[in-house]
């Protein structure tokens, strides 16, 4: 039986948006993705909570904006909170860290490992004014990953191996951090998608470790090489921007792919290219993640798609803000971001 964690982003057809997150900020405002016509529901799943419009928030239809109303119960996240008094900061790695150094604006910037955006977000149901063009997802080429849509398509067990950093170990999904409303990590919603999508059994084991880049796969080989599998996703990238150019980067990530043929010939590949990071927070240069994925496509071929995940990111982002959608407040996703994972994956057998 599907569940809200496993339904589209987005309804195409009758033109709804499901379960996406906003963030109000300090002048009681947040942003839709898309224009409006109705408000369907506004709630926020780890609280509990079912806000109500006209006495918590107020939507003119045909607009993209929420605002709050006086009194509001609704969270909201101000610029003081974004970047917090230096003097009281719990600075990373500060095991009650609030916040992260290095901001490009030389103050500490907000930080959460636990369930703080989960509980400060909200989750809107609305149904979209006029024509809405919806994002699309990549596609792969054709006749990519034969082998396991051969056995996709004859409804045969297919069993998927993650490795990757934070974002593929599960981080900020609140199903990994254990509170409303359980939405699983990425992998376990792609692999869903395609149980359902397909109709056979499919299983993933998640060998991703957090704080990691590529080279750790190569380091700790012995935790996935002898696990077998269909399909081996790849999911380097965050913690690899500041340490490795984009062609060490790649030369990396196929020692691995080289690796695991020598071992299971048969396997296929998907390279994911990770979101970006908070502009905010760091100082490397914009279009980091932009170039560590043109340097994945240089591995494409018949048994390795890439999927996007940068690209689609930066789409959905461009009618958004970044505290919409992040976990932590600089480089995780939310369970919003997990389902934009989820979702470039599926694309890729759609």
């Amino acid at each position: 039986m599907k569940t809200a964690a496993f339904l589209p982003l987005w309804d195409r057809e009758n033109g709804i948006c499901r379960s996406e997150s906003v963030m109000f900020d300090g002048e009681g405002r947040a942003k839709l993705l898309f224009p409006a016509s109705k408000i369907l529901k506004l709630c926020n799943p780890t609280l509990g909570k079912v806000y109500s419009e006209g006495r918590d928030f107020t939507h003119t239809p045909g607009s993209g904006e929420l605002r709050l109303c006086p009194g509001s119960a609704i969270p909201f996240l101000t610029e003081a909170m974004i970047h917090p008094d230096p003097a009281t900061a719990k600075l990373y790695p500060h095991p009650e860290a609030d916040a992260i150094a290095d901001s490009v604006h030389g103050r500490p910037v907000i930080f959460s490992n636990g369930d703080f955006f989960a509980r400060t977000q909200v989750e809107c149901d609305y149904q979209t004014a006029g024509t809405v063009e919806f994002p699309r997802t990549p596609r792969r080429a054709p006749g990519e990953l034969p082998h396991v849509t051969a056995k996709l398509e004859k409804k045969e067990p297919v069993r998927l191996l993650l490795l990757g950093d934070s974002i593929s170990e599960g981080y900020n999904a609140t199903g990994y951090l254990k509170v409303p409303p359980f939405m699983p990590p990425y992998i376990d919603l792609f692999a869903a998608g395609l149980a359902d999508r397909f109709g056979g059994p499919v299983t993933a084991v998640n060998r991703a470790v957090n704080g990691t880049g590529c080279r750790h796969a190569l380091e700790k080989r012995e935790r996935w090489i002898e696990e077998e599998a269909d399909l081996l996703v790849i999911a380097y990238g965050m913690n690899d921007f500041g340490g490795m150019e984009p062609a060490e980067y790649a030369s990396v990530i196929k020692e691995i792919m080289e690796l695991r043929l020598g071992r299971f010939p048969e396997t296929e590949f998907i390279l994911v290219g990770s979101m970006p990071r908070n502009l905010n927070w760091g100082s490397l240069p914009e279009g980091r993640a932009e170039a560590f994925v043109q340097a994945l496509r240089g591995l494409g071929s018949e048994r390795a798609a890439v999927a996007d995940v940068c690209a689609f990111w930066t789409r959905v982002l461009a009618g958004k803000d970044y505290y919409s959608m992040t976990g932590n407040g600089v480089n995780h996703p939310n369970d919003y971001g997990h389902r934009l994972y989820a979702e470039v994956l599926l694309g890729l057998f759609a």
